[in-house]
């Protein structure tokens, strides 16, 4: 696994703080940058990172993005939401 420290580079993927009921985000962030070794994958861990982070990625992942944030995001590809289901 990779260390909790974020990535000073660009990042390709962001992981929100946010997610679903049973989903550790920081699990999730773990699971990706093992599965997408060539991708720079960042945890945002605040709202503070999120501003940072999501307006420099080209996928964000969590279980909203707020609108501020997507008008911001001009590199942004792909939201995956985390959560599955019709009461959301």
């Amino acid at each position: 696994m990779s260390t909790q420290s974020e990535p000073t580079e660009t990042p390709d993927v962001v992981v929100l703080r946010e997610g679903t009921e049973g989903l550790s985000m920081a699990s999730y962030a773990d699971a990706l940058r093992d599965r997408l070794p060539d991708r720079t994958v960042a945890h945002a861990r605040t709202p503070k990172e999120e501003r940072e982070l999501v307006p420099e990625a080209r996928v964000v992942t969590g279980i909203s993005l707020e609108e501020g944030l997507l008008t911001r995001a001009d590199r942004l590809e792909l939201f995956a939401c985390t959560f599955a289901g019709t009461d959301h």
